[in-house]
Parts: structure tokens; sequence; C-alpha cells
């Protein structure tokens, strides 16, 4: 099955974001803050239970500090 254009503009975003951050791997983190950027339902729905960007980039910085993606399983550390 083929992933709608949606899809595959969160996961460019997702990318580059993970790029942007200076990280070796894109991982969920990239994912949730792509899905704020993107114009699809899912924005619709965080946006709705009031979760934005910036709440989200807040809420990364508190939980890994100045620490990076460097491994494909960031979630371990």
């Amino acid at each position: 099955a083929n992933a709608s254009p949606a899809m595959m503009q969160v996961l460019n975003q997702a990318d580059q974001l993970a790029e942007k951050m200076k990280d070796s791997y894109v991982s969920t983190e990239h994912l949730l803050l792509a899905l704020t950027t993107v114009d699809d339902p899912a924005k619709k729905v965080l946006e709705l239970n009031g979760v934005k960007q910036t709440d989200v980039l807040n809420a990364l910085k508190d939980v890994r500090g100045s620490q990076q993606v460097t491994d494909q399983n960031p979630e371990d550390k």
C-alpha cells in the first residue's frame, strides 16, 4: 500500500526536523513534531486538544535536555 500525500509530508517534515535538531536518526519525537506542522487531520485533532508545536518542543526540551538522537533506540536512554 502506498502512503498518502499527507503521510509523506509528515515523514519528510520529520526528517527535516531531525536534521535541524542535529539528530542522526528520525525518532517518534520528530514524527510528533511533524504532525503539529503538516496541515492534515492529525494536526487538527492535536489543535482541538490544545497541543501546539511550541508545547511539544518545550516538553521535549524538558525530557531530553541537550541529548541528541545518535542511534536507532533513543527511548532506551
